[in-house]
């Protein structure tokens, strides 16, 4: 380990891996602590070899410099590294989400005892690292404990009591139909060359991208003008403009409408500005309205509003507070008095949706007619790529990623233009025809007789990570599930390409073919 030649350095590497010795510890240290910045494949190979180290017996007793092997503990799966991880939260050092959750994995219980008053007097409003203490402990198959249940109950009265002073809520969503819009903050770009940060009713695109619902700001006395910069969508650019997406403002004691506008029909923000000289002083509402469920060209947004009424910050605060009520819903749905848990339940996520229905030989008849002729319109016309891409970007990135970006709920799809033309339109029109076994759906049944579908994303430990056709994470206990079946069916819905414009389709095509 000591050879000038990385060469032996590496062949040294390679016998300790194969044969760990606890009295190599010191002397693969002292070597990591050396490795040129530019030799990533020797300073990995060393990784590797020191967490192998780590998992013999008094390992951890020999380290003096922490600081190299703090981040490699989290990939040791014993009591002794927990209980490293938690002498370095004693002494002070920054601890990582992970580090919690590791920690209540593995530790024993006096350690997670340790830990939950540790992390609670480090920030007594940390819904986050309650959470990943949480989740450590349902990862190992146990139950919160006592400190960690009290710790939630105590977060939970406080923010609703804080929600509960607001005398109106700064936004309040309000569901048309079936699950809330994905309302959320996205980067975009306004047509003065400015980029800001928008509040829409599509943050990912995929599944959320048909839901409906309104956001609701509170009350506000109405100035002589108002400005703000609108971006979204009316239907498919091939058809006439709908009039489901809008922003208005609406007078809060009747519910009137005063002026309404319209989005663009284009990702990019306009600018838009009202006269309301005539209702100056009136107490008035602004609403945006996603009452368009269709699979793309769905959404609407709104920022940089003049006078600041309403402010995206407001959204953000209120969203905040949301999310942090629905993870502690999660952990407190069986333990919480019965009041609490009646408040709480809004706060639940819906579980995912049972598996569809298979594919009919009349359907798939129909599949393969269709399959036909889009390749033949293909070959006939012309397509444009880059609106291809954004075809991409709204409807398929939430799921797939290319080149680094997007989910990881299907396939990764970089080189995907090398399947051709014929091979991609099966892939989009029946995304149940070629489907890798890694991406079968899997239906679960609970032991309350209740059922759900979605991608198997991962375990950890006693818990199955699902995948749900929006891109959403849900951790299903194994103890709660009776029976998992697999299908060959992709989590991917048909009628997306089923239902998209064929001019769409074409450019989505051309554009993948250059991947």
């Amino acid at each position: 380990l000591a050879s000038a030649s990385p060469f032996v350095q590496r062949a040294a590497i390679a016998e300790l891996q194969e044969s760990p010795r606890l009295e190599a510890l010191p002397a693969l240290m002292e070597t990591s602590r050396n490795v040129p910045a530019n030799d990533i494949q020797l300073g990995h190979a060393l990784r590797v070899t020191i967490r192998d180290h780590l998992k013999l017996e008094g390992a951890f007793e020999q380290i003096k410099d922490s600081s190299l092997v703090a981040e490699i503990a989290l990939a040791v799966p014993n009591q002794a590294s927990a209980g490293f991880m938690l002498d370095l939260l004693k002494r002070g050092s920054p601890t990582s989400l992970s580090a919690l959750t590791h920690i209540s994995r593995y530790g024993g219980e006096d350690d997670v005892q340790s830990l939950v008053s540790l992390a609670k007097n480090q920030d007594p409003n940390s819904v986050q690292a309650l959470q990943a203490i949480a989740d450590g402990l349902s990862e190992r198959g146990a139950p919160a404990n006592s400190a960690l249940l009290a710790w939630a109950l105590e977060l939970t009265n406080k923010l609703l009591s804080d929600d509960e002073k607001q005398p109106v809520a700064s936004w309040e969503p309000v569901a048309q139909t079936g699950e809330l819009p994905a309302w959320g903050l996205v980067t975009r770009k306004c047509a003065d060359g400015m980029e800001t940060q928008v509040l829409q009713s599509m943050t990912k695109g995929g599944e959320e991208e048909s839901r409906t619902g309104t956001l609701t700001s509170k009350s506000f006395l109405l100035p002589e003008k108002i400005s703000f910069w609108i971006n979204g969508h009316r239907g498919s650019p091939k058809d006439p403009p709908h009039d489901k997406n809008l922003v208005r403002l609406v007078d809060a004691e009747s519910g009137a409408v005063i002026v309404i506008a319209y989005p663009p029909r284009k990702d990019g923000c306009e600018y838009v500005e009202w006269d309301l000289k005539q209702h100056a002083g009136k107490l008035a509402k602004l609403e945006m309205v996603d009452g368009d469920d269709g699979r793309s060209y769905a959404w609407l947004g709104i920022s940089r509003l003049q006078p600041a009424l309403v402010s995206v910050d407001d959204f953000q605060r209120t969203e905040q507070t949301r999310a942090a009520l629905r993870s502690l819903a999660m952990i407190l749905q069986h333990t919480a008095p019965a009041a609490l848990r009646e408040k709480l339940a809004a706060y639940l996520p819906a579980r995912p949706a049972p598996p569809p229905l298979p594919v009919s030989p009349e359907q798939r008849q129909q599949l393969d007619a269709l399959i036909a002729t889009r390749s033949r319109a293909f070959a006939q016309t012309k397509h444009d790529p880059n609106q291809g891409e954004k075809i991409f970007v709204a409807n398929c990135s939430a799921c797939h990623q290319m080149n680094n970006k997007g989910g990881l709920v299907g396939p990764q799809l970089d080189g995907i233009g090398n399947r051709g033309v014929e091979r991609l339109c099966e892939d989009i029109l029946d995304p149940n025809r070629n489907v890798d076994a890694h991406f079968h759906l899997h239906t679960l049944t609970m032991k309350d007789g209740s059922t759900m579908s979605g991608f198997l994303k991962g375990e950890a430990g006693q818990i199955l990570i699902l995948a749900d056709a929006a891109g959403q994470d849900h951790r299903v206990s194994k103890t709660e599930i009776a029976q998992d079946i697999p299908t060959p069916m992709s989590l991917m819905p048909p009628v997306f390409g089923q239902t998209i414009a064929e001019t769409d389709f074409l450019n989505l095509l051309a554009w993948l073919l250059t991947r």
